[in-house]
């Protein structure tokens, strides 16, 4: 498709008019116009399948509980893709396909497909056009990650002494995932709120 068109600077100005020798008018926001230029475009309407998000509930699920997996696919060119098919896989293995009606130029569906996992963290992936069968604009943009079952820490009991010069806190941090931690961390002290409290004490890396 090739376009021809004219391309002009506009502007806003406040312009003063004179009526009569000892009278004029100001009159805001006038548009005028500026340099023109001609412009040419051209433009090769296609078909791009690729991928706003993939999320997954539970986030963290645990050895063989169900989850959900969805993606929001979008076609991002300017054609319909009539059957636009997705395919959800755990690493290399499949986990479902699915196939859906019509998908416009810059029209997104929300695509989703059921799962119970294995033990261990699990590199979820949504491939649009899985088979290849599609020509598209842009074939590098068919497919979401999503890494889900990592280790998952959270603060659980906590416990305080004193004595009349220093305070003694005692924090049991949990790990609510799956896997278990490979790498240290630390933990924070803060008074009042957790994230925008006064710090207190941050200790040395945590194993």
């Amino acid at each position: 498709m090739h376009i021809g068109y004219r391309k002009a600077q506009t502007a806003l100005i406040t312009r003063t008019l004179t009526l009569t020798t000892s009278q004029t008018i100001t009159v805001p926001n006038v548009l005028t116009e500026g340099q023109n230029d001609l412009a040419y475009l051209i433009q090769t309407p296609g078909r791009n399948l690729t991928f706003d998000s993939l999320t997954v509930n539970p986030a963290n699920p645990a050895l063989g509980q169900a989850m959900t997996l969805t993606a929001v696919l979008r076609n991002a060119g300017r054609l319909q893709v009539q059957t636009p098919r997705v395919r959800f896989l755990d690493g290399a293995a499949l986990l479902a396909t699915q196939d859906s009606a019509g998908l416009g130029g810059g029209y997104t569906r929300t695509v989703t497909a059921q799962a119970v996992l294995g033990a261990g963290a699990h590199t979820l992936r949504a491939v649009a056009d899985p088979d290849g069968q599609l020509a598209e604009s842009d074939e590098s943009n068919n497919e979401a990650t999503l890494v889900t079952s990592p280790p998952d820490l959270r603060p659980g009991l906590l416990s305080t002494a004193s004595s009349s010069t220093i305070v003694s806190v005692t924090v049991a941090v949990e790990n609510i995932g799956v896997q278990a931690t490979t790498t240290g961390f630390t933990v924070t002290l803060r008074a009042d709120h957790p994230l925008t409290g006064t710090l207190l004490y941050l200790p040395l890396l945590t194993r």
